[in-house]
């Protein structure tokens, strides 16, 4: 056990923490921060009370028991400013060796330019003491300022040789969920930036983001490590203390609000706890704490009583959202949710992601994002065609194996739309000609539309584009075929798992020999397969499935096939650094959770070959309605039955999987 005069010398030494004066970071900024025009929308001297959450952010830098510090916050809360106001303050109150990071070097330098050259430029305080980075003084750069007593580091988390580097007693670490967690193999940057604080007894460490992704959301675990925080506001009615909430324990909105068929909200309030309308006119009032707003941890203790008896082991953590921004109306709030719900349901999660991000503060949770196989098997459906209504287009994709080729045709429609035209395995040694033979008699093969010309008889459609995987078997045979029919646009295609930017590349790689080389991205495809997948009602983003019958007529259950198309998850893959792609740290790769995953591939192929034809879906229909009687002139109008289809024969048997689509049924008339 320490000596009474040990503990005092240890007190004493935290005590020196703050400067002599005793001013924290609030009220330094208070005194003297200045917000410059083009990084505010409230240009002019800082004013703590108009973000009165923030004010422990700032303060609890200064708390000499507290080490470290943790924001997990959505956008639109002021914690870029604070982070700036704390750099300043260390900067021209208590200067010594700062490191700011950014998740890249090139954001780093946006954030230097926008964020931090003009408030060095706009506060006079620190413009005495930091000189122009255009003046001779060569100790100031775009990512380097130097000043009497230390100097501020702005590194990008992608590049080791900046993480480990000077002894910093300082680190303010911004966006940690967009760090990589491996940089240039050498470890976690984070981790590589904090032990350059070990020689300093009065480190202080702050790390903030908005989550990400859940269970692999950096803030989000030194969030669960901290003494958590959230702040809790009265009811204007009933007094009753509370935190807002998106959503209460039952499920239920807590705003609540009446919107018109545009997504406008037209009125919204807040309902407390105990079933009080709070407008949103009272929400700044709410926020003071001469209203007995105040921060509480889950044990009811204020962060001031904890921060004065030491209830901490170090490190403190504060979590906010939106609804508490004093520039964000919970109208707005509500629109951005509307928007990205409507998105959604439209087959593109990717904006409500951005909500619950950003908004919310709270990560995403994707274990809801693939789709059930007994939902998607109960969707399927009898097509009065090979190609129903709204198809306007068909590709295929095919994956290749050594004993057989697997071919899924598709139908796309309007806003994302699509059928399942037809599966088939082509069995036979692909090394052979025989089985590319079939191949091509099946992507040359005539399919009858549902819709009618004007002289009564059927459309009908052939395969507008294909691609075939080359990455795997018999590559050699796929670009020969490929070669051989180029005029189809039956394209040759390999994987790129990481650093793809688009579904399929514009521009092919030529290959010793002639033969072109499509890359295509299947984690973009994916991303967006699955979210189709989830989308329940039919019409945009709807994907359709058929009915498959055996050669006797009898239907046949299909749950090999859709267990094929929901074989894969997302899983985080731990990686070095691609300069080609920066935040692969978060890239999410698809692993299987099922040996077979044909079907799930196939489609992806169909999708790529879609998108390389960057097809017009309103002039398609348009073109196809000039051919078209009136009762059909709209896609989605009611058509009358003419008769059902009988299916067709079986082309393959896939021994032992009770029931896999072989071949999927198809009419003729």
């Amino acid at each position: 056990m320490a000596s009474p005069r040990a503990y005092k010398l240890f007190q004493e030494a935290c005590n020196a923490v703050i400067p002599a004066g005793g001013m924290t970071v609030s009220e330094w900024s208070d005194k003297k921060r200045v917000l410059s025009a083009e990084a505010s929308a409230e240009p002019g001297q800082w004013r703590t009370r108009r973000v009165p959450y923030a004010r422990a952010w700032m303060d609890t830098v200064n708390d000499p028991y507290v080490h470290t510090e943790v924001l997990k916050t959505s956008s639109q809360v002021a914690k870029s400013e604070t982070i700036n106001n704390t750099c300043g303050y260390f900067i021209e109150f208590d200067p010594c060796p700062i490191m700011l990071i950014q998740p890249t070097i090139d954001r780093m330098k946006e954030y230097s330019k926008k964020r931090i050259a003009p408030m060095i430029r706009d506060t006079p305080a620190l413009a005495a003491v930091v000189s122009d980075e255009k003046s001779r003084d060569g100790d100031n750069t775009t990512l380097g300022k130097s000043f009497v007593g230390g100097h501020l580091k702005m590194v990008g988390a992608n590049a080791a040789s900046g993480l480990a580097s000077d002894p910093i007693r300082v680190v303010l670490a911004d966006e940690v969920d967009r760090y990589p967690r491996d940089v240039d193999g050498e470890g976690d940057p984070l981790s590589l930036a904090i032990v350059r604080t070990t020689t300093f007894s009065n480190r202080k460490i702050v790390i903030t983001s908005t989550p990400t992704i859940k269970g692999a959301s950096r803030i989000e675990t030194e969030f669960e490590h901290s003494h958590q925080f959230k702040y809790y506001v009265r009811c204007p009615q009933c007094d009753a203390l509370q935190t807002f909430k998106w959503k209460d324990d039952q499920g239920q909105y807590r705003l609540v609000w009446e919107e018109n068929e545009s997504g406008k909200v037209t009125s919204i309030h807040y309902v407390c706890e105990n079933g009080c309308a709070i407008e949103p006119h009272q929400k700044l009032r709410m926020l003071d704490p001469d209203n007995g707003a105040d921060w509480y941890d889950k044990n009811g203790d204020t962060l001031s009583d904890v921060l004065d008896n030491r209830k901490h082991s170090g490190v403190i953590g504060f979590e906010i959202w939106a609804a508490y921004s004093p520039w964000l109306g919970w109208n707005e709030l509500a629109e951005r949710f509307i928007k990205a719900s409507r998105e959604a349901k439209a087959g593109n999660p990717e904006t409500l992601k951005t909500f619950v991000n950003t908004m919310l503060g709270e990560s995403w949770d994707t274990k809801n994002e693939r789709p059930d196989i007994e939902g998607l098997e109960s969707r399927a459906e009898d097509y009065e065609a090979d190609v129903p209504l709204g198809a306007l287009l068909l590709t295929a994709g095919v994956d290749t194996q050594p004993n057989r080729l697997e071919c899924s045709i598709w139908g796309w429609g309007l806003e994302g739309e699509c059928w399942l035209i037809y599966h088939e395995i082509l069995w036979g040694d692909t090394s052979k000609q025989q089985v590319w033979s079939e191949l091509e008699e099946l992507l040359t093969e005539e399919f009858k539309c549902e819709r009618t010309t004007a002289t009564g008889e059927r459309l009908v459609r052939t395969i507008d584009a294909a691609c075939i995987d080359a990455g795997g078997h018999n590559a050699e045979d796929v670009k020969n075929f490929t070669k051989a029919h180029r005029g189809n646009k039956w394209l040759a295609i390999f994987g790129r798992a990481t650093g793809a930017k688009e579904a399929i590349t514009t521009k092919p790689t030529r290959m010793q020999g002639g033969a072109l080389l499509w890359a295509v991205g299947p984690n973009i495809i994916k991303d967006k397969l699955f979210a189709t997948l989830k989308v329940t009602d039919p019409g945009p983003g709807y994907v359709h499935f058929p009915k498959v019958y055996d050669e006797d007529g009898k239907e046949v259950e299909n749950t090999e096939y859709f267990k094929q198309l929901t074989a894969e998850k997302r899983s985080r893959k731990q990686k070095k650094f691609d300069p080609k792609d920066p935040f692969g740290h978060s890239q999410y790769l698809y692993k299987k959770i099922r040996e077979r995953n044909e079907a799930l591939d196939c489609m992806v192929y169909a999708y790529a070959a879609k998108e390389h034809l960057r097809p017009n879906f309103p002039e398609l229909l348009r073109k196809e309605n000039l051919h078209c009687v009136k009762q059909s002139d709209t896609v989605y109008g009611d058509v009358v039955p003419e008769k059902k289809y009988r299916p067709r024969d079986y082309a393959g048997k896939m021994g032992g999987t009770g029931g896999f689509v072989s071949s999927w049924s198809k009419g003729r008339n």
